[in-house]
């Protein structure tokens, strides 16, 4: 049982945090900020990168950096020890770890230690994913049976995953699918003249603009979408592709990028990029459900993605987006070519994007879900 307190206690792990920003950072944060909200004292405890002070309290919420530092095999070692000592002296109710990797092995041996309730959060299916990262190496498979079998729940955010722990003999009432969610009121469509005036402000140039947002790595298939961009421009040269964000392949990317190709690089919120934006596209080779994808959506933008991971939970193909084979370029040319060409389809699927986040998508609703799976195991 858990101690008595005025408030439930949640302590959220994950290898990074503010000011280190991606997908699941964002989530935490905003998960976060709402359940505090909601009556609960949250804390998060993460890695301690250079240049970073051990404690710092981030929008009312109070996050410990763990010592990280030397050799990899090293560094991972001491953040497992120096968190776990955390955790205990924290005394959380609830466990709540964001990853299979570190985190989950962190919580482990914290749950053993407490005896509390333990969630994790599967961040990404697929051959990129948590469950490939996690069972590779010569201890994988004994590495899988000791998270898999101590974890109370796990909180899947797409079909893939769940159909991965099934596969390792995880029961069904251990999966809770809890996707992750939008702040719908930050990520909302604007009417033209609003669009209009962002670009302007953004210094963003007219004509038809596609949006990419997220992190410039090798698996977002970048250089390839920028290849295609040279084809389409010969069309339709008043088309723009906007590349919203930084990562190890920006200098090779601005390095093969021609005309019509911006690069804005990272910037704090996103949301005024998207709603200026009339297309979005990603053209990845693995996601587990794509934050991006879902502000895109939120914003009423007309989304083409690859068909893979979380992405074809969310988006019905010709209904509220497009959906292409991540193995056929020329499918994806295509796609954007029609939805650059076709406006009042780009509108169709962006109004019924739009109305997907707010049935299923919303952070409120994801919010909600997660308090009452904190009740139900607390209830235990």
């Amino acid at each position: 049982m858990a101690e008595k307190r005025n408030m439930i206690r949640v302590v959220m792990v994950i290898q990074e945090y503010h000011p280190i920003i991606g997908g699941a950072e964002r989530q935490l944060a905003s998960q976060a900020a709402l359940l505090k909200n909601k009556g609960l004292d949250i804390h998060v405890v993460t890695r301690r990168w250079p240049g970073l002070s051990p404690f710092e309290v981030i929008n009312g919420i109070p996050v410990y950096r763990m010592l990280s530092w030397g050799p990899r095999p090293i560094a991972a070692i001491l953040f497992i020890i120096t968190a776990v000592w955390k955790l205990y002296w924290l005394k959380p109710d609830i466990i709540h770890a964001f990853e299979l990797l570190s985190p989950s092995t962190i919580s482990v041996l914290s749950k053993w230690l407490l005896h509390r309730p333990l969630i994790v959060k599967i961040l990404r299916g697929g051959v990129l994913g948590d469950l490939t990262k996690i069972g590779s190496g010569l201890f994988g498979k004994l590495r899988i049976r000791f998270v898999l079998n101590a974890v109370d729940v796990f909180v899947v955010i797409s079909n893939e995953i769940n159909d991965e722990l099934r596969t390792f003999g995880v029961e069904a009432e251990r999966r809770i699918f809890i996707p992750n969610g939008v702040d719908t009121t930050r990520f909302t469509p604007a009417d033209p003249l609003i669009k209009d005036t962002l670009r302007i402000k953004l210094g963003l140039p007219d004509g038809l603009l596609t949006i990419f947002t997220g992190r410039l790595e090798i698996e977002k298939r970048l250089d390839l979408l920028i290849f295609i961009w040279a084809k389409i421009r010969r069309h339709i040269p008043n088309a723009y592709l906007l590349l919203v964000g930084i990562g190890s392949q920006e200098a090779y990317l601005r390095s093969i990028a021609g005309e019509g190709v911006i690069f804005v690089g990272e910037v704090e919120d996103t949301a005024p990029y998207l709603i200026a934006s009339d297309i979005f596209v990603l053209p990845s080779i693995s996601e587990g459900l794509s934050n991006s994808l879902l502000e895109a959506l939120s914003c009423e933008l007309a989304v083409i993605a690859t068909s893979i991971g979380g992405t074809t939970d969310v988006v019905v193909n010709n209904v509220n987006g497009l959906l292409v084979n991540n193995e056929s370029p020329e499918e994806l040319m295509s796609g954007l070519m029609r939805l650059l060409n076709d406006s009042d389809f780009r509108r169709r699927i962006g109004v019924a994007g739009r109305q997907t986040i707010l049935e299923k998508y919303s952070m409120l609703r994801v919010v909600t879900a997660i308090r009452n799976l904190y009740s139900v195991l607390l209830s235990k």
